[in-house]
């Protein structure tokens, strides 16, 4: 059957159908930009009663037509936001064929390969979207204030999409690495600089471009790149050491430079840990490429010895009386402290994606009483560890991941400035987090008022 018999009439049945979709997904591959075989598509997945895709490629056949890469960019971006990360990457890539200078299908695609695993794919897609363009302007509709945002171009950077809503702030995203002379010298007129490159092990307190930026206009500046750095992993121990009711693990920075698994094991000996260690790579996040190494043998058959560098540190078994790990989530806001969140867990390595909180009603009840009263969940001596903490870390916004231990003290996992705030559907079974959320949200913005310039 040729791709043009598709173009009229239904198809003679199911069998035929399927077939026909088969044939005209290999012809998509070979060529992924011809709108007559989107056209068809369109036709044959509908037929096979899949009217979503029919739907994307009746829309990509027009865009292709009209040589539209922004229709694709935001075909892709739909698919990105629902999860769909193979057919987003898909349309990334058509729309970059169409106009490959596009910046944001670059970074989307980045972002995706990053995902995937492909480290050096998402750098050379990040690269080619910031080259060319390494400001990005979202003018707010209602301004209360314009924020130069210094970015990193790939991770480490703070969540800022909902603590600084788009009809409310003016924001001036500025990716350090790529921004040119000529770049600094166009930048339009903000109020205040926060930098939003949060991870401490990004972050570079003698970055030359970074200080350019920072250095540009005399404006207040929030969570400073000094600040971010003090709140490394292997530096917490000593920044929070001698606070009343914390336990701090002790951790090891190791400077690998992917020499290897042997190696790594030979620098953890060499450091003087006991195990078991929690070991990690530095710059990663949502537990990517964290184990438990019991003994020496489980560091030298795991995949870390090809990283750059890497964190050992020493594991505490906070495991409760019923047999559940409990990991507290506390954001700091001009160093004050507000619940989050609260994710239980059979497993030692707690994420709140995976700790099942939409499933358990009796999880979800106590994640409720700790963000009502921490004070109670906590105890005071605790509360006022966690406030202290804030106050050691000096972030203008940051957070600490945290348990509590049998006798009371707080096991502190990580605090930086990286944490994620977002708001849940209202209506759904986590919607009681957005009180909480709400007031973070309202204190950030009490917080960047508070800081404007005076006239």
């Amino acid at each position: 059957m040729s791709i043009n018999d598709t173009s009229t009439g239904e198809m003679s049945s199911g069998h035929d159908a399927g077939s026909t979709v088969l044939a005209l997904e290999a012809a998509e591959r070979q060529a992924p930009a011809d709108p007559a075989i989107q056209q068809s598509l369109s036709i044959a997945y509908a037929s096979c009663g899949d009217h979503l895709k029919a739907a994307a490629a009746r829309i990509a056949s027009l865009a292709l037509t009209e040589r539209a890469p922004l229709s694709l960019y935001n075909l892709a971006t739909a698919y990105m936001m629902k999860g769909q990360l193979a057919e987003a990457e898909k349309w990334f890539r058509v729309a970059l064929l169409l106009d490959p200078d596009l910046p944001l299908a670059h970074q989307n695609l980045a972002s995706i390969l990053r995902e995937n695993g492909d480290i050096a794919g998402a750098a050379e897609h990040l690269k080619r979207a910031y080259t060319k363009q390494a400001v990005f302007v979202e003018p707010a509709r209602t301004p209360v204030a314009r924020v130069l945002l210094t970015c990193a171009a790939g991770i480490g950077n703070v969540p800022v999409t909902h603590l600084l809503p788009q009809d409310r702030f003016t924001q001036v995203r500025c990716f350090v690495e790529y921004i040119g002379d000529e770049d600094l010298a166009a930048l339009p007129d903000y109020d205040l600089i926060f930098n939003a490159i949060g991870d401490p092990d990004i972050v570079s307190d003698d970055d030359t471009r970074l200080h350019a930026v920072l250095m540009h206009k005399d404006r207040p500046l929030l969570n400073g790149p000094d600040r971010v750095a003090a709140n490394r992993r292997d530096r917490l121990p000593s920044l929070l050491a001698g606070i009343d009711n914390v336990v701090v693990p002790a951790v090891q920075r190791i400077e690998l430079r992917q020499r290897g698994a042997h190696a790594l094991a030979d620098e953890i000996d060499a450091g003087g840990l006991a195990y078991p260690l929690v070991l990690r790579p530095s710059a990663s996040h949502g537990g990517e490429g964290v184990l438990l190494a019991t003994g020496r043998e489980i560091v030298e058959a795991s995949p870390l010895g090809s990283v750059d560098a890497a964190y050992a540190t020493a594991f505490h078994d906070y495991r409760a009386a019923d047999g559940h790990f409990r990991k507290y989530r506390m954001i700091f806001v001009d160093r004050e402290p507000f619940p989050y969140h609260l994710a239980l867990s059979k497993h030692w390595l707690v994420h709140y994606f995976s700790a099942s909180m939409r499933d358990a009603p009796w999880k979800r009840d106590e994640e409720r009483h700790f963000l009502e009263d921490p004070a109670t969940v906590l105890g005071p001596s605790a509360l006022e560890a966690i406030r202290v903490i804030g106050r050691r870390l000096d972030l203008d916004y940051g957070g600490i991941d945290f348990s509590l231990l049998p006798d009371g003290r707080v096991l502190v996992f990580e605090a930086n400035a990286t944490m994620l705030v977002h708001p849940e559907p209202e209506g759904s079974e986590l919607a009681h987090k957005n009180v909480q959320v709400r007031a973070i949200v309202a204190a950030f913005e009490r917080m960047l008022v508070a800081r404007l310039p005076r006239a």
